[in-house]
């Protein structure tokens, strides 16, 4: 009967985990892997028994691997969780994927940190929308920038939420003492 309640909270954590779309890991006190789940293959290609014994560091970009070798060893040294780190990983094809980590050190009886236990997502996806999202508001600024006819955005209430270099020629107002504000001063009666 304890088996079977094991069991069943085994199989209950695994259904989480893998719903969650994170995978779960844990690691020693070398820092290397002890343990992790299987969604894990689906981001860095690895199945959970070839990251045992192997240390997240190993696959961290080059770029990355100092800021994430200080966040783990500062949360080491004063036993604190991370929330929210986000490093570049290299994946078994040589993808670069974004992950972001969420951790708690585990601690032994002495209250010395003996590894981390935590869950990584995969956030290349979003991290690829929020660059496409900046990349195309510096072209629109760009062409906003060199056009030579006033560009205006107003909302249904007639106000001003863009004015581009060439409104601020033509009207003589700058951007900072339009935006939020109606076009009626411009117009004289």
């Amino acid at each position: 009967e304890v088996r079977a309640a094991l069991e069943e909270s085994e199989k209950r954590f695994m259904d989480v985990a893998g719903a969650a779309g994170e995978f779960i890991w844990e690691t020693g006190p070398d820092g290397s892997f002890v343990f992790v789940t299987g969604r894990a293959e689906d981001v860095l290609g690895y199945s959970a028994e070839e990251l045992i014994g192997r240390s997240p560091f190993d696959f961290v970009d080059e770029e990355s691997s100092w800021d994430v070798r200080k966040e783990f060893l500062d949360a080491a040294q004063f036993g604190h969780s991370f929330r929210g780190l986000v490093f570049k990983f290299v994946n078994r094809d040589g993808r670069k994927v974004w992950l972001e980590f969420n951790g708690v050190p585990l601690f032994d009886s002495e209250g010395a940190v003996t590894g981390f236990r935590g869950a990584s997502s995969d956030i290349t996806a979003q991290k690829k929308a929020v660059q496409d999202l900046r990349d195309r508001e510096d072209m629109l600024q760009s062409i906003s920038d060199s056009v030579q006819d006033a560009l205006v955005l107003m909302d249904e209430n007639g106000l001003v939420h863009f004015w581009n270099p060439a409104a601020e020629n033509i009207f003589g107002f700058s951007a900072e003492e339009m935006l939020g504000e109606s076009l009626e001063c411009c117009f004289y009666a």
